[in-house]
């Protein structure tokens, strides 16, 4: 993990932040995760437990919000208060079909998991995750 603003496309999603008013020691930005489970994983396991966070805000994409706040939902469960902004960004058609496509994807991968259970989310992460 890195604090600040890294070099590459997570730049501009840090400069929205910092522009909607985020100042930049709050913002953190994952390099270890390959995908947006991974970052709702790690940024959980790695900041929101150990600092006792309540809230975040997570700034992605505009055509990548619905699924991020599907993602980050089910991950942190509902003990935290999820907010999930979208940075300007392209916005095709080809993106949207991707990502409803990846929302079931998501969805179907997760049935059956409580929102929250981290030891079940893992799990399920090791058996059926593409990344894990």
């Amino acid at each position: 993990m890195r604090m600040g603003l890294p070099g590459g496309f997570p730049y501009f999603r840090c400069a929205y932040a910092v522009n909607c008013g985020i100042t930049l020691d709050s913002i953190i930005t994952d390099r270890d995760s390959r995908d947006t489970v991974g970052d709702a994983f790690f940024t959980k396991r790695n900041h929101a437990v150990t600092t006792r966070w309540t809230s975040i805000l997570v700034v992605t994409s505009r055509y990548h919000v619905e699924r991020t706040k599907e993602i980050f939902s089910l991950i942190y469960g509902s003990q935290y208060l999820i907010e999930v902004r979208g940075a300007p960004s392209i916005d095709t058609d080809q993106l949207r079909t991707s990502e409803i496509q990846s929302i079931e994807t998501f969805k179907s991968t997760f049935q059956g998991i409580t929102p929250g259970d981290d030891e079940a989310i893992l799990t399920r992460l090791r058996e059926r995750h593409p990344f894990i």
